[in-house]
């Protein structure tokens, strides 16, 4: 499922940077140190996207693990198979 996710913010991000080459409309994006002059607001606006998405993603995957592994406990758990201290004896 990550893979189809990445897939996508991929060729979401081809898009983005085919139209905002083309784009006419500039500005200035300035970072801490440096001001880089003339990028097209589409390119601006796909950095912070990509940013954002690629920020986000090691919460995914790691959500994603969390049931896996919630998923594989239960399993492994026999219905009828309870310890002393769950059952209250």
């Amino acid at each position: 499922m990550v893979f189809y996710l990445i897939w996508f913010l991929s060729v979401l991000a081809l898009g983005l940077l085919i139209a905002g080459v083309n784009a006419k409309n500039m500005c200035d994006l300035s970072i801490i140190v440096y001001t880089f002059r003339d990028i097209p607001v589409t390119l601006g606006l796909l950095v912070a996207f990509l940013l954002g998405a690629i920020w986000t993603l090691p919460f995914y995957v790691k959500k994603k693990r969390k049931k896996k592994k919630k998923l594989l406990k239960n399993a492994e758990s026999e219905p009828g198979d309870f310890s002393p201290e769950e059952t209250g004896v």
